[in-house]
């Protein structure tokens, strides 16, 4: 006999709050255009583009589920800056003034996402649209740690050899 038992529902896919095992899956540059509506460049047409980043959750009760991001489509040294904020956090250390971000680097590696939910939006059919984008990315507590490159081929998994000279 099938049970359950009774929890608070939500319009919203994921929770807010709650920390998620992820990987990143993919991102992919949207290029989205709209009309130019104040200024000296009013009602010309424009692109807009950003990143959209696909997060598959890993385990628990969302597992298999992704969670999706938008990010400007640039890297810079801004502090609010989410592509190099969740780029450095994927790859594990903080990329250098001029260095160049391939983002196929980081797919597949395991992470730590939290989702955000922002008040709902109207669809054209009159019911609503919850968002949930992905908040911030944290390093996974699982992930390998970042092989060593001055260890000797004898090293261990981190990289790292007990043999002297050490």
């Amino acid at each position: 006999m099938p049970t359950a038992t009774k929890k608070e529902g939500s319009d919203y896919r994921l929770p807010e709050g709650e920390y998620f095992p992820a990987v990143l899956k993919s991102v992919t540059e949207v290029e989205i255009p709209y009309t130019v509506k104040k200024g000296a460049k009013a009602g010309e047409q424009a692109i807009f583009r950003k990143w959209e980043w696909v997060f598959e959750i890993t385990e628990g009760e969302y597992a298999g589920m992704d969670a999706f991001g938008d990010t400007e489509a640039e890297l810079t040294t801004r502090e609010d800056n989410l592509v190099r904020q969740w780029g450095e956090t994927l790859l594990g250390r903080e990329l250098e003034l001029g260095e160049d971000f391939d983002t196929d680097l980081v797919l597949e590696i395991p992470c730590i996402i939290t989702v955000r939910n922002d008040p709902p939006r109207p669809r054209a059919d009159g019911t609503n649209f919850y968002p949930c984008p992905v908040h911030e990315v944290f390093p996974s507590t699982n992930a390998a740690p970042a092989r060593n490159p001055w260890a000797t081929a004898d090293a261990g998994a981190g990289g790292y050899s007990d043999d002297p000279p050490f």
